[in-house]
């Protein structure tokens, strides 16, 4: 079957480059390549650029407009990027940062404020634990930042720690389309995925759309 790339449409199946029930709205829409894919669909909310790349603010700024997607956890929360795993750790009011103990690395996390131990393990996967940080803001959240060393969208970490705070599968399953669409977004500066919706194949990342511009 073919591939249908750069069109824009909405409310359609591609199937071997046939148009079905389409109706051009303006938002991009990825056909099916293999049998595989079947069920595959891409939905651009915003408008597809025409022309262009999508300005740098823009792109670095996807996560800011099309939200985060968080797992909740007794001390807070944690959520991903395709390059980053953020904590964000509610401490006591007034915390000084010499009450703060964060050791962060490779493959492990230890954090404690005010002498009580918050978070302990082995992390899911390895970051790089020179490029990572720790922050606290108004002496009130503690912000853990981990760069991740395996940065692409089918590396989707189901748990923060092996055997401690996984996010359920509802979050696990948004967190998975997030990342795609993250990854679509850097390989297709030209379209806009902020706002897209996926069903289908978007397990392990998605299938290639290094073409779609």
């Amino acid at each position: 079957m073919g591939i249908v790339v750069g069109c824009v449409h909405v409310g359609c199946v591609h199937v071997g480059c046939v148009h079905v029930g389409c109706v051009h709205v303006g938002c991009v829409h990825v056909g099916i390549r293999t049998q595989a894919d079947i069920g595959w669909v891409v939905k651009a909310a915003g408008q597809a650029r025409s022309g262009g790349r999508c300005g740098e603010r823009e792109m670095n700024h996807f996560e800011e407009k099309s939200g985060i997607v968080a797992s909740e956890t007794p001390w807070g929360r944690w959520y991903q990027t395709l390059e980053e795993v953020v904590l964000e750790v509610s401490v006591p009011v007034g915390t000084p940062p010499r009450e703060v103990r964060c050791e962060l690395a490779p493959r492990t996390l230890l954090v404690k404020v005010v002498g009580t131990t918050i978070i302990q393990g082995k992390l899911w996967g390895t970051v790089i634990s020179e490029e990572s940080t720790w922050t606290l803001e108004d002496r009130r959240v503690l912000r853990v930042v981990l760069v991740k060393s395996h940065r692409e969208a089918g590396s989707c970490w189901p748990s923060l720690l092996e055997g401690a705070f996984p996010a359920d599968p509802i979050t696990l399953d948004n967190m998975q389309k997030k990342l795609t669409l993250e990854r679509f977004q850097n390989e297709n500066p030209g379209f806009d995925f902020s706002g897209a919706e996926i069903s289908g194949n978007y397990q392990g990342g998605g299938p290639d759309l290094s073409q779609l511009g």
